[in-house]
């Protein structure tokens, strides 16, 4: 266990007895670095709370990422199934990430920020040259 040698040398002086430093020695429990994170532990309290249970599907089978469809079907059965078999549920929710990629070149999904390069307008895509063109034509079109 890693112990802040900042928050040991305050606990040292806390509970160092002498009146001056150089005859001073440090109570046994603050010497040993278990024993004085075990006394840090006693002074912070941590509270637990909000506790849920996190399920998550198999998304591969033998190396095979299954389609987006068969996942949301797979979740919808686990949902029933769930609410079916376990009494006091407080709330069900399908989650996900979402990964924003541009459908010409795969790069992540990035939008200028600011005004200050003529070439790249806010909002306009940087990732390669066949988005800026087809963001560009959208302006334009007013779509």
């Amino acid at each position: 266990m890693a112990v802040s040698r900042l928050k040991c040398s305050a606990l040292n002086k806390m509970f160092n007895q002498g009146t001056n430093d150089e005859f001073c020695t440090s109570p046994a429990i603050l010497q040993n670095p278990l024993l004085c994170a075990a006394l840090l532990r006693i002074m912070k309290l941590i509270k637990k709370s909000n506790y849920r249970i996190v399920i998550e599907p198999k998304t591969h089978i033998f190396g095979i990422e299954l389609s987006e469809e068969t996942q949301k079907r797979d979740l919808r059965n686990m949902e029933e199934q769930i609410k079916r078999h376990v009494d006091n549920i407080g709330y069900i929710s399908v989650q996900y990430d979402t990964e924003e990629t541009c459908s010409h070149c795969g790069l992540g999904w990035e939008l200028s920020e600011d005004d200050t390069d003529k070439e790249f307008p806010k909002g306009c895509p940087v990732c390669c040259q066949d988005a800026i063109d087809e963001w560009k034509a959208a302006v334009k079109s007013g779509t």
